[in-house]
Formats: structure tokens, C-alpha cells, sequence
């Protein structure tokens, strides 16, 4: 499976697996939802924490399923996904 001509980067979680992409021209805009403070990074990270993921380990996960959204998440957005 690709997303922008990449292929999508699976994690195993739990009893299933995960992964994460961008598409641009999604129903909901990107903008909109920056607008909100939400982005792909802080609601991935926020479920590895749901799901009982340290913060070492969520982050280890966020990287290898997508470097750029790890990178570019934000400690504010990090700090929502910790409340879980």
C-alpha cells in the first residue's frame, strides 16, 4: 500500500498493526486542521499512549512509521497526546 507514491510503514500494536501517511486533497484540509492545533503526529501519538506505550516507546514508533511527522509534531502536541 502507498500514500504519495511512498510505501506506508506498518507497526505491529497489539494484536494489529498501524500506519500512518499524508494526503493532501483529504476531505478535511490540512489547514483546517492546523487551525485546530490538531495534526497527524499529535493524534497518532496520543493513541500509542492510549494503548499503554511509554513515551520512549511512542516515539520510537511515530519515527519509524513516519520520520517527517516525527520530526515536525511539536512538544505542545506531545503534551496532549501524555494525558492518556
Amino acid at each position: 500500500m502507498k500514500t504519495n507514491n511512498k510505501p506506508l510503514v506498518f507497526h505491529s500494536i497489539g494484536n494489529g498493526s498501524i500506519a500512518i501517511g499524508h494526503k493532501p486533497g483529504g476531505k478535511i484540509s490540512y489547514d483546517l486542521l492546523k487551525q485546530h492545533g490538531i495534526t497527524t503526529g499529535m493524534i497518532t501519538y496520543g493513541l500509542l499512549r492510549f494503548l499503554g506505550n511509554d513515551v520512549i516507546t511512542s516515539h520510537q514508533i511515530l519515527l519509524k512509521l513516519r520520520q517527517v511527522t516525527s520530526e515536525q509534531v511539536g512538544e505542545a502536541r506531545l503534551k496532549w497526546g501524555d494525558i492518556f
